[in-house]
């Protein structure tokens, strides 16, 4: 079964920088269950950053519509972000990079690679190739 990660990056037929919704299959430790992730944005550790860690650690977590209990559960945006950025703990420190497949709204696609940093999906996606 594939998991579904959502991760920026260019593309390079349409030139157009977009959110991809990617397949892999590098993250199912054999449980067979299907997760959606979501990368990191490059500059979560920078300080000041609008998308950094620091300015989501003081920012509350919004529903989103219509169904979401997550309020409740999470202490803030920064603490939600990186819940969703966790890899199974399983593969912690035991991964560089996923390969994940994705196709553009131009309809190009395409087989990539996202960053693996400890425990978390980081950045934009790399090394992208057209799949054929």
């Amino acid at each position: 079964m594939f998991d579904y990660v959502n991760a920026g990056g260019t593309c390079p037929k349409c030139g157009k920088l977009r959110i991809f919704e990617c397949q892999t299959k590098d993250l199912d430790p054999g449980g067979g269950q299907v997760y959606h992730f979501r990368s990191l944005p490059e500059h979560w550790l920078e300080p000041d950053t609008l998308f950094g860690r620091a300015f989501r650690r003081a920012t509350s977590v919004f529903p989103e519509f219509p169904y979401d209990k997550s309020p409740s559960v999470w202490n803030d945006q920064a603490e939600r972000i990186e819940a969703a950025a966790t890899i199974p703990e399983e593969l912690w420190d035991k991964l560089n990079f996923i390969e994940v497949v994705f196709v553009c709204s131009c309809g190009a696609a395409f087989r990539g690679k996202l960053a693996v940093k400890g425990k978390f999906l980081w950045g934009p996606l790399y090394d992208v190739r057209e799949d054929k």
